[in-house]
């Protein structure tokens, strides 16, 4: 009897609790925010302008794909390669690349399909259990430059993208480089799920970045060095690996390289979603930070493998 007339006093004392825990959460992420582009480095050498291939792991029609796409094929940058890939002929996004094809005709751009020979290239059969790392394997075989970039089908740049986010390679022990995102959302399902982003994945970004630094990376632009890649071994340690983009940067650390957090945002493109869809996506990004990193609070990021 008088535990239960104390329940009055104490619940009131934990939610004052709790609404201070996030009052210093979201107070540390505004000081982490400021810390973060108070240290950009926003220089551009017009000279530093490796070669890039641009491997594009494709699945469906997402919304506005072909101007996603396109956004790609539209770089200020000497010299590049694009190359989008699919699992099946079937795919109805291979209609959206050839059209890209065509109206880019001075563009290098090639299409893998992984159950089938492509222009000659018979491609390799899948790795692991993660579909899109088969795909970027499949891909990464007719890649003609040693450095990629990795970005999801749903991203929309503009035509400095490739310009702004290959400088932090001028600087020795950068391995990787990876994006934040801003969420462009149609519908009030998207629009929440857009707020979700804005209130959870960046503020964990930042803080996790002010914390410990950058051990991950995001699956809207990873940018890496063949070589890099390879002293991991290659796609193979992340084929069965649900959380992929969370495990390529983890290992990359692992191997004493550094994982940069560019300047440069890209935006996400979120199209009208049914309930269900939405809950599906939602409960895929929770399996995958329950599997990347149960314990670490600091880490449970949503990863982006969309």
């Amino acid at each position: 009897m008088f535990a239960l007339s104390l329940i009055p006093l104490i619940l009131p004392a934990l939610l004052f609790v709790l609404c201070l825990g996030a009052l210093w959460f979201y107070g540390y992420t505004l000081y982490a925010t400021i810390d973060y582009l108070s240290h950009q480095d926003g220089t551009i050498d017009p000279d530093f302008q490796p070669p890039i291939t641009i491997l594009k792991p494709l699945c469906g029609l997402d919304p506005d794909l072909y101007a996603n796409l396109a956004s790609f094929c539209q770089q200020d940058y000497a010299k590049y390669q694009v190359i989008f890939a699919v699992q099946r002929a079937t795919d109805p996004t291979i209609g959206v690349v050839q059209r890209l094809i065509q109206q880019f005709p001075e563009q290098d751009i090639q299409l893998v399909i992984e159950d089938q020979a492509v222009g000659g290239n018979l491609v390799e059969i899948p790795v692991g259990s993660n579909p899109k790392v088969n795909r970027l394997t499949n891909a990464a075989a007719l890649a003609k430059y040693k450095l990629w970039v990795i970005a999801e089908s749903h991203i929309r740049v503009g035509r400095d993208y490739l310009r702004q986010v290959v400088q932090p390679l001028r600087y020795p022990g950068v391995g990787v480089v990876t994006c934040p995102y801003r969420s462009q959302a149609t519908g009030w399902l998207a629009t929440l799920e857009a707020l979700g982003t804005a209130t959870e994945l960046h503020p964990g970004m930042l803080v996790a970045h002010k914390l410990e630094g950058t051990n991950f990376t995001v699956g809207q632009t990873m940018l890496i060095r063949k070589t890099v890649l390879e002293k991991i071994g290659g796609f193979d340690p992340i084929a069965n690996h649900l959380a992929g983009n969370y495990q390529l940067g983890k290992l990359l650390t692992t191997v004493g390289y550094r994982v940069c957090l560019s300047h440069y945002i890209v935006e996400h493109r979120l199209g009208r979603g049914s309930f269900g869809s939405v809950f599906q996506r939602q409960l895929r990004w929770a399996r995958e930070l329950h599997l990347a990193h149960p314990w670490d609070l600091w880490a449970r990021l949503p990863p982006s493998v969309r």
